[in-house]
C-alpha cells in the first residue's frame, strides 16, 4: 500500500470527501487528489498534519514509503 492509498483509506474511514479533508488541513483539493493518486508525496510537515488529524503515529504513513 502506498502513502496515497493509506491517506485515502483513512479519509474514507472518517467519511470525508477530498474537499472536506483539504479544508481541515488548509490544503487544496487538487493536492489531496495528487497525494492519493501518487502524483505527489506529502511533505514531512503535511505527514505530521495528516497523522495528527487522523490520530495516528506518523509511522503509520511513513513506513509505506
Amino acid at each position: 500500500m502506498t502513502i496515497g492509498e493509506k491517506i485515502k483509506e483513512l479519509r474514507i474511514k472518517e467519511c470525508l470527501t477530498q474537499d472536506q479533508l483539504a479544508m481541515r488541513l488548509n490544503k487544496t483539493t487538487a493536492l489531496i487528489n495528487m497525494w492519493e493518486n501518487g502524483k505527489v508525496v506529502p511533505s514531512l510537515n503535511s505527514i505530521r498534519l495528516l497523522a495528527e488529524y487522523f490520530d495516528v503515529d506518523t509511522k503509520v504513513l511513513t513506513k509505506l514509503l
